[in-house]
């Protein structure tokens, strides 16, 4: 679905250089390639300059290769006759929901992207009505966005991306300024979409609990790949998850404190092996 090869990015012009250095100023992305099927649930990681935010930007366009290639469902993004077709088969959540929600209801705010596609006014009050129930939003439709929780609010923004019917979602650190509750209810929203609406998600995040619920976990370091695999095989490695500057999800550093496989990353998982440990008399201390 979305194919990335032999990329290369930098928000600097090539013959600008670091002045004091006088050496070429760090490119943000380098030579990066992967493949990103339809259905897939993905998590990207990496340390704050690693090239995360850069690369979910070239995924619909936002910004283009300086080298290399970005294909959406065979769309070539640097093509301007098939960039919107590009946006709408890959739709943006961002940090900060303040910045997406522009309705004065929850209902006028999800109505915006079909409105602007042209979609017949019976059949965008449809799609308006389901997105906002997928979400979990239907008695909030009339509700002012500014009165709901940070939680309620990316809800309400990933609704407004839903109506537009992307079939890939990329979602960049939209839990980062919400509570434990509302970064429960924005992930129990984007696993309902995966699977049982089968849209891809892209889903970046400083929360290593989150990616343990994703089913393919992306590595990123001073611009380049580097890990592609599982969560349980990331966490797995814990001295490349330890020098990325990252932590352990929960489970898994339980696990790393008493001596134990680090790759159980479920907090049921991790609650069985200590059962069966201490069912055999294998203390743990």
């Amino acid at each position: 679905m979305i194919e990335v090869k032999n990329v290369t990015f930098s928000y600097y012009e090539e013959s600008e250089t670091d002045t004091k250095n006088n050496e070429p100023v760090p490119v943000a992305l380098e030579n990066v390639s992967l493949h990103i099927s339809e259905g897939e649930f993905v998590s990207i990681v990496g340390r704050n300059g690693s090239g995360k935010s850069t690369l979910a930007k070239l995924l619909n366009g936002l910004i283009v290769p300086k080298t290399g290639v970005v294909t959406v469902a065979g769309m070539d993004t640097v093509n301007d006759e098939t960039i919107f077709d590009v946006r709408k088969t890959v739709g943006m959540v961002f940090q900060n929901p303040d910045n997406q929600i522009i309705g004065t209801t929850v209902e006028e705010d999800v109505a915006f992207g079909p409105e602007n596609l042209g979609v017949p006014t019976e059949e965008m009050h449809k799609i308006v009505a389901e997105a906002i129930e997928t979400v979990g939003l239907t008695k909030f439709s009339k509700t002012e966005p500014h009165l709901l929780s940070g939680g309620q609010k990316q809800r309400a923004a990933i609704a407004g991306v839903i109506a537009m019917r992307p079939k890939c979602i990329v979602l960049d650190e939209s839990t980062a300024m919400l509570d434990p509750i509302g970064r429960r209810e924005v992930m129990s929203v984007i696993e309902k979409l995966n699977r049982e609406e089968g849209i891809t998600v892209i889903l970046i995040t400083h929360h290593m609990d989150e990616v343990a619920m994703t089913g393919r976990s992306i590595l990123m370091n001073d611009g380049k790949i580097s890990f592609d695999g599982t969560p349980r095989e990331l966490f797995s490695n814990t001295k490349l998850v330890h020098d990325s500057g990252l932590e352990l999800p929960q489970p898994a550093y339980l696990m790393e404190l008493l001596g134990l496989d680090t790759g159980i990353i479920s907090p049921e998982e991790a609650a069985d092996k200590i059962a069966s440990m201490l069912r055999g008399g294998n203390h743990v201390s």
